[in-house]
């Protein structure tokens, strides 16, 4: 008994303080180790092209409590090119075209009033076309492609001036 306490039934019981109350032992987040990087996304090589991109992740463990610390990210991403022999290199499309033809004025007599017989040209306007192709080429050399039509071939046309 300590020396200035009294007997406890000298005390009101209904007005007895609480001795013990309920806790949180606080706890901070737990993750596991990173995982390996998973293999890159893209597996073939371009020159000056798009990365790749690989990831890792790692997983909770245990939750925050009682005010812990959060939880870290649970996933990281880096920008990644195939690396090792025998990486081929990326089929690339790029546009091709054929040139020009000669500027022709005939396109245009189409456009006039054919029941009244006026089938004169316009006063210096007239039409190239060309063709223009989708083309495949290596990243390796963008330079070199093959005519393989992925999409077939288009027309485009231009409109000109031709001096009177």
């Amino acid at each position: 008994m300590n020396p200035l306490s009294l007997p406890s039934s000298l005390c009101s019981q209904e007005s007895l303080p609480v001795t013990y109350q309920a806790c949180v032992l606080t706890k901070d987040c737990e993750v596991s180790d990173w995982t390996d990087w998973s293999p890159c996304s893209k597996d073939c090589y371009e020159l000056n092209g798009p990365t790749g991109e690989h990831t890792r992740t790692r997983r909770v463990h245990l939750l925050p409590v009682g005010g812990g610390a959060e939880c870290p990210e649970l996933e990281e991403k880096e920008p990644c090119t195939p690396q090792g022999e025998g990486v081929p290199p990326c089929i690339v499309y790029n546009w091709k075209t054929t040139e020009w033809t000669e500027c022709r004025v005939d396109v245009l007599l189409s456009q006039q009033d054919r029941r009244r017989g006026n089938l004169t040209g316009l006063c210096g306007g007239g039409v190239q076309n060309r063709e223009v192709y989708c083309v495949q080429a290596t990243s390796a050399d963008p330079t070199s492609s093959a005519l393989k039509s992925k999409e077939g071939n288009l027309t485009s046309m231009q409109l000109s001036f031709i001096p009177y």
